[in-house]
């Protein structure tokens, strides 16, 4: 299982910096959501969400970090993404991006 979701990652850590289209496996078409977040601490929150049932990945890029791609985890309530040491979980126009390894988080806003 975590395989297919590596390879995917992959596939679109290679495909973000082209600023291409993400397919995703499955059927049908990759819907693509961009969205812009301002940050409590000052930076924004640059995420693209790349939707295609059963798969769900969120390129995430914070301030003048590098790109992080997350994959779709279960949560209680609202959408939550996991990848590498961080966490980005959103409900409504609400998101809480959470660095693990520090237990730094920072609450987010949609700014459109």
């Amino acid at each position: 299982m975590y395989k297919r979701y590596l390879g995917v990652a992959v596939a679109a850590l290679m495909l973000v910096g082209c600023g291409s289209r993400i397919a995703l496996p499955g059927g049908g078409k990759t819907e693509t959501t961009h969205v812009v977040y301002q940050c409590r601490d000052g930076e924004p929150l640059d995420v693209a969400y790349y939707n295609q049932q059963p798969n769900m990945l969120a390129v995430v890029k914070k301030g003048q970090q590098p790109a992080i791609v997350m994959v779709n985890v279960i949560a209680g309530s609202g959408a939550k993404y996991v990848g590498n040491a961080y966490e980005w979980w959103t409900k409504g126009d609400n998101g809480t991006f959470t660095q693990l390894m520090d237990d730094k988080t920072t609450e987010c806003k949609s700014a459109g």
